[in-house]
């Protein structure tokens, strides 16, 4: 399923914003910091072995990936979020394909903001 999900869809954002690319430019930073800031409490929740960090953490990730239009990262991060109480192993396989997920939608979003 997540290989036909393209890593970032615009299309509901713009419409959002009416296609204003001052208002995208100022939402995309804003995705990549609070982004970034959930994967660092991803890996806390593993470290510590709290699931229900993991669980918000995940939930958190997955909505704004969805807002912003990242969405085979909204689909990771659903994975995750329903996998809160699974092992660690696979928490760190997860958490390694949202952390590459990541930089690649963050490639994507930096490009596009340069563009527009």
């Amino acid at each position: 399923m997540e290989n036909n999900l393209k890593s970032l869809d615009l299309t509901n954002l713009r419409e959002i914003t009416l296609g204003n690319s001052e208002t995208e430019a100022l939402l995309f930073p804003a995705f990549i910091d609070v982004a970034a800031k959930a994967i660092i409490n991803l890996q806390k929740s593993l470290e510590k072995n709290q699931e229900t960090l993991w669980h918000e953490q995940a939930h958190f990730l997955r909505g704004s990936s969805a807002n912003i239009g990242a969405r085979r990262l909204a689909f990771l991060c659903g994975v995750a979020e329903e996998k809160y109480q699974t092992d660690k192993a696979e928490k760190l396989l997860l958490l390694k394909n949202i952390e590459e997920e990541f930089r690649l939608v963050k490639g994507l979003l930096e490009a596009e903001k340069k563009s527009s």
